[in-house]
């Protein structure tokens, strides 16, 4: 009788120790997609140099890009609440959220030298009851956009 107990004690530490290996795999490739995503929307908006709402080729593009990488698109609801977190105001922070499509910011700050950009993307997880719970935010910035 010991060894039955032992053994299903065992098999049971196993079956945890799988499911927190799985778990951080998954979180891992996630954060490395999110962290994909947000660079080539960096290089995209340097291309461009610099965001703009009117950009149609611009939006395209990145639209495009975000639909052939797997992004997770926005599930339609009723109350549109703004998903991008506030930027601290720093020297006319304006901040540019897509929510056409898909969940991501953009922050034009400017400088002395010219603007940039703060873009944030967001990781989230396909669990049926606490998806909308499981939103972690990667961001990076562009280089200074020289305006001539």
């Amino acid at each position: 009788m010991k060894e039955s107990i032992g053994n299903s004690a065992v098999f049971t530490i196993i079956i945890i120790f799988v499911g927190i290996i799985s778990t951080i795999l998954i979180g891992s490739l996630s954060y490395t997609k999110a962290y994909k995503i947000r660079t080539r929307m960096i290089n995209i908006i340097e291309k461009y140099k610099g965001y703009d709402n009117d950009n149609a080729k611009l939006k395209q593009e990145i639209d495009e890009y975000l639909k052939s990488a797997g992004y997770s698109v926005i599930k339609p609801t009723t109350n549109k609440k703004n998903v991008c977190p506030k930027y601290p105001d720093n020297n006319g922070v304006k901040a540019i959220n897509t929510i056409d499509n898909y969940e991501y910011c953009i922050y034009r700050l400017n400088t002395v030298k010219g603007p940039y950009y703060h873009v944030t993307v967001f990781i989230s997880f396909d669990i049926p009851v606490i998806s909308s719970y499981l939103k972690f935010p990667i961001s990076g910035e562009t280089r200074i956009i020289y305006e001539l």
